[in-house]
């Protein structure tokens, strides 16, 4: 958290000396192909595990805002060519859902997975406001929970099948 605030008090000074815009993003839990790293990525590991066909249990329970990882590209390359003075930070939106909807949801998709969730909530807001962002840049479109992790399940079973990931 640190290096991120950092990093917007660097992008607010390159704005107030020289004039460089940009636009920092603040995505809360990206999920799906391509996330793997970091204490949020437990439900995407969770994902792999079951379309491993491997037991995974996540660390935490409770809400959190998520963002599927296709989203939140598009939203950043959205961003790089957004008409922007300053340079604001801004929340990724999403809908909030509880860790055990997750986990839910990856049984729909693999109903004899072995993923379970357990632990607390994480100690930060379980979301952010991304209206903002939503003004900012054109509606992208949000991918519905179920259809991201169904796709993230699909997009795991092929890269497993290929060899290009593995489970933790």
């Amino acid at each position: 958290g640190v290096f991120k605030q950092a990093d917007e008090g660097a992008a607010d000074i390159y704005w107030r000396d020289w004039g460089v815009a940009s636009v920092g993003l603040r995505p809360h839990t990206v999920y799906g192909a391509g996330r793997d790293q970091g204490l949020t990525s437990a439900p995407t590991r969770a994902m792999v595990a079951a379309a491993a066909g491997e037991p995974f249990t996540i660390p935490f329970a409770g809400p959190l805002q998520f963002q599927h990882a296709r989203d939140a590209a598009r939203q950043f390359l959205a961003c790089a060519e957004a008409a922007v003075e300053g340079a604001p930070v801004l929340d990724l939106g999403g809908p909030v859902v509880t860790v055990e909807e997750i986990v839910a949801a990856i049984r729909v998709e693999v109903p004899d997975a072995e993923i379970a969730c357990e632990g607390d909530p994480l100690p930060f807001p379980a979301e952010g406001d991304g209206g903002p962002l939503d003004a900012l840049i054109d509606d992208i479109g949000r991918t519905p929970l179920a259809e991201g992790v169904r796709e993230s399940i699909a997009a795991f079973r092929d890269l497993l099948a290929r060899g290009l990931v593995a489970v933790d």
